[in-house]
């Protein structure tokens, strides 16, 4: 993390706790000699909700201010079932699967194994059907045991395999009691009349059927609705930084913070929600934090869009017949960050150069070219 980086977290933290503007937390942080501290390998065995003297939450997430035996820890938990890790390397995520229900997106199965050969695989799959995706994220944790298990690739495999096989035998199980819990409720049974023999084999009594019809019990598991990064509602409050007008199209700078949480940068074009970049991270190597947005031919709108470091004064951008256009950089109070867009013709944009005091810096020095 570099000092600029570290410096800005300290000031929202700051922010958090005091209520100052930016600007002042950013000064106070600056001014002091305080550092961030590093990161606590194994916190203590504690909860941390029940231990805080001051919370904050986004979605299922949450940052606790926890004492404990006389320190502080600022304590952030997130949802769901933690990644598994090597026994051998506590740094090293062997295996790490989740289905989630995407808003507008459908039923995603996300996975991270490192059990072939050290090549960590992503794979990312879409379904209609929740039961498809619990079957599949079962046959990965299978084929990530098997694996496991004849390449004896991880600290204490024998426990790492059984893990892997004990999640993939309870989800099936849990999707088995589901689909169980489908026929039942689509059925004529009712509690006050004969129970079939099968329902009494399944555990089932005039008691707890109540629950099942009601889809209390055996029924599908559910969890949060999970919203993408740079997701913005109706209540999302969204602050316009810029318009630009273009090949007859509005364009407007935009920035908020998503469902999430995170601070993000958008280009809305003709009011309607564009492209965006989210938790922008800029450095004095790095001036420019973009995105682009470029037309599927050799002319049109090319957008470029992200955040500036503190020490660039300007934006321009300069096209192949050597004209430049000036782009300011909009400051917004509430995150801290600083925001630009340069919107021009594609087939003739040649740079964009961050300025900074004494010095030009084209943004191709960071492998994002233009022109021809």
């Amino acid at each position: 993390m570099t000092a600029d980086r570290a410096a800005k977290k300290a000031a929202r933290s700051r922010m958090a706790a005091t209520g100052e503007h930016y600007n002042s937390a950013r000064r106070a942080v600056r001014d002091s000699a305080d550092a961030l501290p590093d990161e606590v390998r194994t916190p203590p065995g504690i909860d941390p909700a029940e231990h805080a003297i001051q919370s904050r939450y986004w979605g299922e997430s949450a940052c606790h201010l926890v004492p404990h035996a006389g320190r502080y820890y600022a304590w952030i938990t997130y949802p769901g079932r933690p990644p598994l890790l090597d026994p051998a390397d506590s740094t090293r995520i062997v295996y790490e699967a989740a289905v989630v229900n995407v808003a507008g997106g459908g039923i995603w199965l996300a996975c991270l194994d490192d059990t072939a050969h050290g090549d960590q695989v992503q794979p990312l799959a879409g379904f209609e059907d929740l039961g498809a995706a619990l079957a599949e994220f079962a046959d990965r944790a299978e084929a990530a045991a098997d694996r496991v298990e004849s390449e004896q690739a991880t600290g204490s495999p024998e426990l790492i395999t059984a893990v892997l096989r004990y999640r993939a035998a309870t989800v099936r199980a849990e999707a088995a009691a589901a689909r169980l819990g489908d026929v039942i409720r689509q059925s004529e049974i009712r509690p006050h009349g004969d129970l079939p023999v099968a329902v009494h084999e399944a555990g089932l009594s005039r008691e707890t059927l109540p629950g099942v019809l009601a889809g209390r019990d055996l029924a599908w598991p559910t969890g949060p609705l999970i919203r993408p990064p740079g997701a913005r509602t109706g209540q999302t409050l969204v602050r316009t930084l810029a318009t630009h007008t273009a090949g007859g199209r509005q364009y407007a700078l935009v920035c908020y913070r998503d469902t999430a949480g995170g601070y993000c940068v958008a280009v809305d074009v003709d009011g309607q929600p564009g492209a965006f970049v989210c938790d922008v991270e800029v450095t004095e190597q790095h001036l420019l934090s973009a995105g682009t947005t470029m037309p599927a031919g050799e002319h049109g709108t090319a957008v470029m869009y992200g955040g500036a470091h503190d020490s660039v004064t300007g934006v321009y951008s300069v096209t192949t017949d050597g004209q430049r256009t000036d782009w300011p950089v909009y400051d917004d109070p509430a995150s801290g960050q600083r925001y630009f867009a340069v919107i021009a013709d594609s087939g003739s944009l040649a740079d964009v150069v961050a300025v900074v005091p004494g010095r030009e810096v084209p943004v191709s020095r960071f492998n994002v070219l233009f022109g021809p």
